[in-house]
């Protein structure tokens, strides 16, 4: 028998859907070792009512003690001792410090390593590819040295001699890069082997030229965005805030999107855990034409998902706001796309602040944009007094 206490325990360990799991559970195999049984209460259960089991002990005098759960969680289970010394561990769900994706669908070979020299540097990308076109020449310039006897001559304008492996070597060079040979094949093997070499050029030349042309057409935004986003105050209303510029001022956006996303890791009484996403409400989630700089605010209102929601709480939850920036490039039409992340448990969320002013007015009457500003913060008790 165990007291009312130990009752909230047991469901508080285990959780009430898993006392109703078709799975014998551990404490179940551990009442019928110890010769434990089940008594039913008497009453009806009521619709949709989940009761506390109640346990008797034969012979009597036998007893089962279940440890209580305090208001503080273990850090890395919870346990349930039996009379004989045994315990019964139900582990904690890992902390979700990242991501593993198993049994996933992968791309084809051939697709991961397009998307990949698109994904690579400038330099990088450039010199994987170049490497791809000497293998090529040096694998093509082996096969035809590999076949016994001389299968080449120079053209009748070169004149006559001993056609050597350099030679050979350029002949390959010649095929890849579609340049005029000094030697030609003078025998079935080497020319079968030559047109393959050529076919396989066209293909190789294709691939390359769709990675050169999508890195050429991607746009690329300049944008800088400040480094924390801050829980502020705006015209007298709480919000949130974050604010970016473009580096380059020759730079338009056009049919801009703006958004904010608050994510965070939600847990369930059964220990089940997941991520949660929220697209926060904005105070201008549109714009016709961005050209300069722009400070994107939420207003935390009884609608919004950060409602009540302290900074302590954030970075309890591990929460992490997303700005994000659609649009079209003025003058390409190509569409661009930016994103910055603000983890409240690197300290990249900060409370009462406010961004520091990024443009003034020189003494020539220049309004001037300071971009050193641009991660700034002022105290909002210090602009309450200043203004006061």
């Amino acid at each position: 028998r165990i007291s009312n206490e130990g009752k909230g325990a047991v469901q508080g360990v285990f959780g009430r859907e898993d006392m109703h799991h078709s799975q014998p559970h551990p404490l179940m195999d551990h009442r019928k070792k110890h010769g434990l049984r089940r008594r039913r209460e008497s009453s009806p259960r009521a619709c949709g009512e989940l009761r506390s089991p109640r346990w008797n002990s034969e012979p009597q005098g036998s007893t089962t003690s279940v440890s209580s759960r305090s208001s503080r969680r273990p850090a890395k289970f919870s346990e349930i001792e039996g009379k004989s010394g045994e315990k019964f561990v139900k582990k904690k769900a890992k902390e979700p410090g990242g991501l593993q994706y198993i049994n996933n669908i992968r791309r084809s070979s051939t697709e991961e390593l397009f998307v990949d020299l698109i994904r690579m540097p400038t330099l990088t990308s450039a010199s994987v590819m170049l490497a791809f076109v000497v293998v090529f020449v040096v694998v093509f310039w082996m096969s035809y040295t590999l076949i016994p006897g001389n299968h080449f001559v120079f053209s009748e304008d070169v004149g006559k001699g001993t056609v050597g492996s350099l030679d050979v070597l350029f002949y390959s060079l010649s095929i890849t890069t579609a340049y005029e040979s000094p030697i030609r094949p003078n025998s079935k093997v080497t020319l079968l082997i030559g047109n393959i070499q050529a076919l396989m050029v066209q293909v190789l030349m294709v691939f390359l030229t769709g990675v050169v042309f999508t890195r050429l057409t991607q746009s690329q935004p300049d944008i800088t965005a400040a480094s924390v986003a801050i829980l502020s105050s705006f015209n007298g209303r709480k919000c949130l805030m974050a604010r970016y510029v473009f580096n380059n001022p020759q730079e338009v956006f056009v049919d801009v999107r703006m958004g904010l996303t608050y994510k965070r890791h939600v847990e369930l009484q059964n220990g089940s855990r997941f991520f949660k996403y929220d697209t926060l409400s904005l105070m201008r989630s549109e714009a016709v034409r961005v050209k300069v700089s722009q400070t994107i605010v939420h207003f935390i209102d009884n609608d919004s998902p950060l409602y009540n929601k302290s900074l302590e709480d954030l970075k309890a939850e591990k929460a992490v706001i997303d700005l994000s920036i659609f649009a079209s490039e003025a003058f390409s039409m190509q569409p661009v796309f930016f994103v910055q992340s603000y983890s409240a448990v690197k300290g990249e969320i900060q409370a009462n602040k406010t961004y520091k002013d990024m443009i003034y007015t020189n003494t020539e009457g220049i309004r001037v944009i300071d971009h050193a500003n641009i991660n700034l913060l002022e105290d909002l008790q210090d602009i309450k007094d200043a203004s006061s």
